[in-house]
């Protein structure tokens, strides 16, 4: 074989020897990285939505990551048992991150534990266990502090409908031994006990009409309260109705609602609801998911993030939100 060939096999053989070692083979495969972000309420409700389109516009940002958003069943929001068979699912499917709610104070501790024994990354977010860290597992909590949250809103409903020391409210707990609604009438509760206001707490419901009816037999009992402070939406939606239903003029009884939903909102139009807080759940999702990913991926440890609440307090400030509530963001 002449110079001329073997050094032109010398070259090609040299070719495809840096070829192999510069593209990768079929062999290499890419990580993609599994992420499931689990709800305690079913598809369609209004504040999960937008938890759920938070998650998701973040998730769009990286191409290696696959998000799956897990709902309960239709017909069991709310329902603690149901929530966490979605989270024992997630655990045996081997996710690498598992985003979840901690519904209840007890029920979600060992199996978060367990799953970080496997490896999986688990973190908080929405409802976080009453004692935090100390209580769970879970690697951190993306959300707001609850009891605060509701501290700062019987302030505001306070200052806004002029209430004196004395005067009497009603506390209630929509959905007992749930985290969310148990730390919101903590919220309540601390700042009337502060403030000197004469309280009742009672058991309150997540369905509307239900709230209706217990508001409404409640103010037929106790005609001189001045404010419901309730832990969630659906009872203070249903409050607003049989405020009105019973002939009190907007504003002679004020009503606490968290979540600026749209039937919420247009109570406040109303001069019903009084105050509205609103979640930021959007960034729950968002930075929920992002904070998964970069621990994943960059090994970035997860931390804390107490989302500042907003209030709402009379027509104007719902006509800023509303385009903001249509887009899905709040």
């Amino acid at each position: 074989m002449s110079i001329f060939k073997r050094g032109v096999l010398v070259g090609l053989l040299l070719m495809f020897l840096s070829t192999m070692i510069l593209i990768p083979t079929g062999a290499v495969a890419k990580k993609t990285y599994r992420i499931a972000a689990l709800s305690h309420c079913s598809a369609g409700h209004p504040f999960w939505e937008v938890v759920h389109k938070g998650a998701e516009d973040a998730a769009a940002l990286f191409p290696d990551l696959k998000l799956d958003f897990i709902f309960v069943p239709p017909g069991k929001s709310e329902d603690p048992v149901a929530h966490l068979a979605n989270l024992e699912s997630a655990i045996a499917a081997g996710y690498d991150a598992i985003i979840v709610s901690i519904f209840h104070k007890t029920m979600f501790d060992e199996p978060i534990e367990r799953a970080m024994r496997k490896g999986i990354a688990v973190l908080g977010y929405n409802i976080d266990d009453p004692e935090g860290a100390k209580g769970n597992a879970r690697m951190n909590y993306i959300g707001h502090d609850m009891i605060d949250m509701h501290y700062r809103a019987a302030k505001i409903e306070a200052k806004t409908l002029g209430l004196k020391p004395g005067d009497h409210v009603v506390i209630t707990n929509d959905c007992p031994g749930a985290g969310w609604s148990e730390l919101s009438v903590l919220g309540h509760k601390k700042f009337c006990e502060e403030y000197g206001l004469d309280y009742d707490i009672i058991i309150g419901s997540t369905e509307i009409a239900e709230g209706e009816t217990i508001i409404h037999s409640y103010l037929s009992a106790h005609p001189k309260t001045k404010s419901v402070m309730a832990a969630g939406w659906m009872l203070g939606v249903g409050a607003a109705d049989a405020i009105k239903a019973l002939g009190y003029k907007p504003g002679e009884v004020g009503v606490i609602i968290r979540d600026p939903v749209e039937p919420a909102l247009e109570r406040m139009l109303e001069g019903y609801v009084t105050t509205i807080i609103c979640q930021c759940q959007y960034l729950q999702g968002y930075y929920s998911v992002i904070v998964a990913y970069q621990y994943l991926k960059y090994g970035f440890p997860p931390t804390d993030i107490i989302l500042p609440p907003r209030f709402l307090t009379g027509p104007e400030d719902v006509q800023k939100i509303k385009a903001l509530v249509k887009q899905g963001y709040q």
